[in-house]
């Protein structure tokens, strides 16, 4: 297993999303700039949520990053499965999938 190293930056935005959550906000948005790591603060988000027995589903708009994205949150040895063309769900906490799906 992976550990993620966050930046402060990614700490304080991590912390304020689970905070947030925890304080029955259940639409949120995070937005960060390209390069800044967003996969990074959704997968610790994702990982600490899955620890608490939540589900997580993690979605993209592009085909290509779906599979990227789940390669990268399996990277970092997180229960993660896809659920996208012929892959389904297989219980795991955390599904990554397309909108189309």
């Amino acid at each position: 297993m992976h550990t993620m190293e966050l930046r402060p930056y990614q700490v304080k935005k991590v912390e304020e999303t689970l905070s947030l959550w925890r304080e029955g906000k259940k639409k949120l948005l995070l937005v960060a700039p390209t390069g800044s790591g967003k996969t990074v603060m959704f997968s610790e988000v994702a990982g600490r949520l899955s620890a608490e027995g939540k589900r997580v589903l993690v979605t993209c708009h592009r085909e290509e990053l779906v599979q990227q994205t789940f390669n990268r949150i399996e990277a970092y040895g997180l229960p993660v499965c896809l659920d996208w063309g012929k892959s389904r769900s297989n219980g795991k906490p955390i599904v990554v999938s397309s909108i189309k799906s």
